[in-house]
């Protein structure tokens, strides 16, 4: 389980949700 989440960090995920609110804010 821990070699996953490591794995889906590794790979180009969205950012987390906390950029994403500032988007919105700018949006």
């Amino acid at each position: 389980q821990k070699k996953a989440s490591m794995k889906n960090v590794a790979r180009p995920r969205p950012p987390p949700p906390t950029p994403c609110v500032a988007t919105c804010n700018s949006c």
